[in-house]
């Protein structure tokens, strides 16, 4: 099998379009880094004539190249948000207060915050009705202290 044709120039740039027009559909930022590598590799072969074994090695090198510096330095995502707990419901429950609905009785309780219902633990007893402080969490259970 003749795998010349697949090297080239154009070969390369056609490659490196079809990874590019492949990313504009959706694909997160993945074939991104690969197309650019492709291109590249598309101008070292317009002036370096080279043989699809040495194009397809460069081509590799070059993927790997792109794809860690496009992971490290400019990914969409990797910014600084100026609210991290956006998404997470739970952790912004923390420093809030509520009234227990039901005694914390070996540990558990529940309180109401908002319109959900919570099981809350705490070290020590308390009845119903006494506020409590939200100090932390695991998993869906709040962690509580009273405030006195």
């Amino acid at each position: 099998m003749n795998l010349s044709i697949l090297s080239g120039p154009w070969f390369w740039v056609a490659l490196g379009l079809a990874l590019l027009a492949l990313e504009l559909l959706g694909a997160g930022g993945f074939l991104l880094a690969i197309g650019v590598a492709s291109l590249i590799v598309a101008m070292i072969t317009f002036f370096v004539p080279m043989g699809w074994v040495v194009e397809f090695a460069v081509f590799g090198v070059l993927s790997v190249i792109c794809t860690f510096v496009y992971w490290r330095y400019l990914k969409p995502n990797s910014t600084e948000s100026e609210d991290p707990l956006l998404n997470n419901r739970v952790a912004r429950l923390v420093g809030s207060r509520a009234v227990l609905i039901a005694p914390v009785v070996a540990g558990q309780g529940r309180v109401q915050i908002h319109d959900a219902l919570w099981t809350v633990e705490c070290d020590e007893p308390l009845p119903q009705g006494a506020l409590v402080e939200i100090t932390g969490y695991h998993g869906s259970t709040l962690t509580a202290q009273p405030v006195s």
